[in-house]
């Protein structure tokens, strides 16, 4: 689920808003999740399944590994791409904007608000690293399990948020007929204008 913080109120998150409820009330299965596509610094695209966590303001927030391929191509080209699919209203929508980190604070308090569990793979994790072999992580996160049992953690510098601000939303919802419904947002010197679409 999506925790919404003081969202903006122009259309076009309103209207996010609308479809998000509408498919949250169709029972859809991981609505948190949207695809992020990046590109490195040489274009090499690539595309990932993340957990958007909060959409507070304009912004979409999910977080990772900073050391994460998806964080080595942000932090050398920080245009994005985010894709939601809820398949119980045949709804997708999508996003182009920038992306940048949260500031340390939002970071350490949804840290704190994580499970133990979750919060020992970010520490040990070394996120895109090769290793020798699924087992061995298994062994390495038992062992800060127990090592790090009792103790206050504290947020690794290498793990936080990142912050999506879209400059575009289009909106798509699929039709038997294939006359697909086509809605895109776009804004222009902080004005949104929409203009619907062919499908």
């Amino acid at each position: 689920m999506i925790e919404f913080i003081d969202v903006c109120k122009t259309d076009p998150y309103q209207h996010f808003i609308k479809l998000y409820n509408e498919a949250n009330n169709h029972s859809q299965e991981h609505i948190e999740a949207a695809a992020v596509s990046t590109a490195s610094h040489d274009n090499k695209p690539s595309s990932r399944f993340v957990n958007i966590k909060y959409v507070h303001n304009e912004s979409f927030i999910f977080f990772s590994n900073y050391n994460s391929v998806k964080g080595k191509d942000i932090q050398s080209n920080p245009q994005a791409s985010i894709l939601f699919f809820w398949s119980k209203t045949n709804t997708q929508i999508r996003l182009e904007g920038k992306i940048t980190k949260t500031s340390n604070s939002f970071s350490d308090d949804h840290f704190q608000r994580r499970s133990y569990e979750k919060n020992i793979s970010a520490i040990i994790s070394n996120r895109s690293s090769e290793n020798i072999g699924y087992s061995n992580l298994i062994q390495r996160y038992e062992k800060a399990i127990k090592a790090y049992k009792g103790k206050d953690l504290s947020r690794p510098m290498s793990w936080g948020g990142y912050s999506f601000v879209p400059k575009s939303f289009e909106f798509w919802q699929g039709e038997n007929t294939r006359l697909n419904k086509r809605l895109k947002f776009s804004i222009k010197e902080n004005i949104w204008s929409s203009r619907y679409l062919d499908p």
